[in-house]
């Protein structure tokens, strides 16, 4: 992904994979530990309508779905 986006951000709860993820450097690499608000999520990331693109990878049997998708909504920019 980040070879087709000047900027991509990464989130984990864990600190750990962070650190043990493949450097890029258009890559920023985000610790969103448990329990973080929504707020402090956007704050991190960069706000309401920054991100033109969310992927989940293995993890999204582990979130609160009506609350991600709630969030989402206040970060994916609509084009509209």
């Amino acid at each position: 992904v980040a070879q087709n986006y000047d900027r991509v951000i990464t989130t984990d709860v864990s600190a750990a994979q962070l650190k043990c993820a493949m450097q890029h450097p258009r890559v920023h690499y985000v610790h969103t530990p448990i329990p973080i608000s929504n707020d402090e999520i956007m704050t991190l990331i960069g706000g309401e309508n920054s991100v033109d693109l969310m992927t989940v990878a293995q993890a999204v049997h582990w979130f609160d779905l009506p609350n991600f998708y709630s969030l989402l909504t206040h970060l994916l920019w609509n084009r509209e």
